[in-house]
This record gives structure tokens, C-alpha cells and sequence, in this order.
């Protein structure tokens, strides 16, 4: 049987603006041809910038013999781009480069401030004997979106491992890793959130893992407070509290979220990972949530604070966690052979490459609990 708290985190974002500029006339070298968006003569200086074409896209000009050039950056919507120039609303730029004899490099661009569906700055083209222009990197998401690591920093990426402490004995439980203290354990993550302190963000994040269900006091469940977890396996929850020392359920482990604004005497936002509904309190349905796990895979969005901070946390209160031991009807006779694996094809980023499904600890048939978090997006108001 089972208790695990997990507790908190964090959202964010950021907006930018447009312009636009004229191109420059590029004067011609002796015998120098005209290149689109600027003519050079032979060993003649680059044209910078360019006209913008629709959309935002502006092309570098040609260079002369041995010259380099970049491409500027496309931008997002309403935006513009000259060379060398800011981004536009959500653009990013890159920044044309100048070529003297021999070529230099020209820069691709710096990142532009995000802002609606900014696009990443082109690659610049190669010259004769020059080399090629670094890419500008993309702008952020629609609405104000802002750098996700600038934000939640290692959040986005987390990864909690349950461990047990030795092979099960009886096919479907195992003795937590620790350390406990009076038969008890409580593991805590903890994730600082950067940004602009107290600005609130909204923070979309994904869920991924195995875990154990417990049934909560109050609060509101995603998938509805009477929606069985074989219907709809969101297992999130805004709200309630754990269950009382020896209440009904409370030798499951609970995985809690917690929010933290910036400053002193914070109260925390609550949420939970793995809530089931009362019917099936895993205390007492042994049909349904009785010594069985659960995967998850499910999106939610929460309000994060600005030089705040989120806590994951799991409370086990008796050192026992449930193993990954595939559905009730594969578990039957206790033996444990089939087991749950979560696919995480579309996660960015991807969890260490020393993570393997079914995820295992120590030696033997150790098969443990984890959770993964993606952050998707952070937008600001």
C-alpha cells in the first residue's frame, strides 16, 4: 500500500514589437553586375538588409567576389524584417552581414523578443570563400509567450523516480527506497521560478507516469469527481488535502503539487497528480485500485509566480509503494509479469537516456514509480 506528496510549479512569457526600414543603395564597383536586393562590383562591398519580402522574409544582398551573406530572419505576425533590424511582434531577426575581401561571417541573427508565432532567423548563404551565417533562433509562442527555460529553468525536463528498496514478496508491493523515519517517508523536488517576480504566468505542462491512486479530501478532479479511472485515466486535482493520519485510504502514497508565490507567509496553489474518485479508494475498492498502479499522460494549466517556486512532493506513510505491475486482471496469482510503459515520443526535452520502460531499481524485479514533467508553454497576461 501506498502514500507519495508531490508538490508545485511555475509559468511564463514575453512580447515584442515591429519595424521596418528602407534598403540602402549599394553603389557598384567597376564592371559590377546588379544582384537582387543589392549589385556589387568586383571586390564591391555587400548590400545590407534588402527589401522584406511578403510576410517578413527579407533576403541579404549578393556578395562580391569572396563576400558572405545572411539571410534575414522571417517574422511572425505583423512583423517585419530588415536587415540588422529588431524583430517585429513575435519575430526574431537575424542580422545581415558585411563582407570585406576574403569574406567574413555573418551573424544569423539574435533571438527576437517573442511574441505572436515568432519564426526562426534563416541561415545566411555562403560567399565565395566565406562562411556561412549562424541561424537566428526562434521567436516564443502565440500570446505573449516567453522563454520556457528562462522560467521554470529544470522543471521542464524533471523526472522523480519511486524506487523500491528490494523485490517484492508479494507480487504487487515493495518496501520503499527511503529513508524512512518511523516507518514513514516524505521525498520533496523543489523548483525555483524565475521571470519577473510577482508576475503570474500561466504554465502548460505535460504529465507523464506511473503512479499509485489515492483518494483525496475535497478538491476537484479533472475527469470529473465521479469519473472512474478506467474511464479516464486524468488523474489531476486542483485542490483538497490528503487524508487524515489513519483515515480511510491514508496508507496510499500521494504525489502533491504545490504553487508558491514570491514573499514571505506564501500560500501555496494545491494540486494532485494521481486523485481517484471515492468509489474507488484504493483503501477499500479491491476490484478496481486495490495494490495497482496506473499510467498517466495528461496536459493541465496552472498559474506560476514569478520568483516563486513549485514543490513536488510524495508522502508514504507506511514505507510501501505499489509496484508497476500491469492491469488487475494481467497481476492475477500476484506474480507481476507485465508492466506498464508510457510512451514519450513527443516530449521536449527527452528524460536521460539512462531512463528505460519498464523503469526498474536496484536489482531483480524492482518495478518502482516515476513521474515526468514537460512544459509546454509559458504565457504571460
Amino acid at each position: 500500500m501506498k502514500s507519495t506528496l508531490l508538490a508545485s510549479s511555475a509559468v511564463l512569457l514575453l512580447a515584442v514589437s515591429a519595424c521596418t526600414n528602407t534598403p540602402p543603395t549599394v553603389d557598384t564597383g567597376s564592371g559590377g553586375s546588379t544582384a537582387s536586393g543589392g549589385s556589387t562590383g568586383s571586390g564591391g562591398s555587400v548590400s545590407t538588409g534588402g527589401t522584406p519580402g511578403t510576410g517578413g522574409f527579407s533576403t541579404g544582398g549578393a556578395t562580391g567576389s569572396g563576400g558572405a551573406v545572411s539571410t534575414g530572419g522571417i517574422t511572425g505576425s505583423g512583423g517585419s524584417v530588415s536587415t540588422g533590424g529588431t524583430t517585429g511582434s513575435g519575430g526574431s531577426v537575424s542580422t545581415g552581414g558585411t563582407t570585406g575581401s576574403g569574406g567574413s561571417v555573418s551573424t544569423g541573427g539574435t533571438s527576437g523578443t517573442t511574441g505572436s508565432g515568432g519564426a526562426a532567423g534563416h541561415a545566411g548563404d555562403t560567399g565565395t570563400g566565406g562562411a556561412t551565417g549562424a541561424a537566428g533562433t526562434a521567436g516564443g509562442g502565440a500570446g505573449g509567450g516567453v522563454s520556457i527555460a528562462s522560467v521554470v529553468g529544470s522543471l521542464d525536463g524533471a523526472l522523480m523516480l519511486h524506487d523500491c528498496a528490494k523485490a517484492s514478496t508479494d507480487g504487487y508491493d515493495c518496501p520503499n527506497i527511503g529513508p524512512c523515519t518511523n516507518n514513514q517517508v516524505t521525498k520533496t523536488s523543489t523548483f525555483p521560478i524565475s521571470g519577473t517576480t510577482g508576475q503570474t504566468y500561466n504554465m502548460t505542462f505535460h504529465v507523464y507516469g506511473v503512479v499509485e491512486p489515492y483518494n483525496y479530501v475535497g478538491g476537484t478532479r479533472a475527469a470529473g469527481n465521479n469519473t472512474s479511472v478506467t474511464t479516464d485515466p486524468d488523474l489531476f486535482q486542483t485542490g483538497g488535502a490528503p487524508q487524515p493520519a489513519n483515515g480511510n485510504g491514508y496508507d496510499y502514497n500521494t504525489y502533491e503539487m504545490s504553487v508558491y508565490p514570491a514573499g514571505s507567509g506564501m500560500t501555496p496553489d494545491t494540486y494532485f497528480l494521481n486523485s481517484v474518485d471515492l468509489n474507488e479508494n484504493p483503501h477499500t475498492n479491491t476490484t478496481t485500485t486495490q495494490h495497482a498502479t496506473f499510467p498517466i499522460s495528461y496536459m493541465q494549466t496552472v498559474k506560476i509566480y514569478g520568483g516563486g517556486m513549485i514543490t513536488f512532493t510524495t508522502f508514504d506513510s507506511n514505507c510501501v509503494q505499489v509496484m508497476n505491475c500491469g492491469t488487475k486482471a494481467q497481476n492475477t496469482g500476484n506474480n507481476c509479469s507485465s508492466h506498464f510503459t508510457v510512451p514519450l515520443t513527443g516530449a521536449m526535452p527527452q528524460p536521460p537516456a539512462s531512463f528505460t520502460q519498464p523503469y526498474t531499481s536496484g536489482s531483480g524485479a524492482q518495478y518502482g514509480q516515476w513521474v515526468f514533467i514537460d512544459v509546454t508553454s509559458v504565457v504571460g497576461p
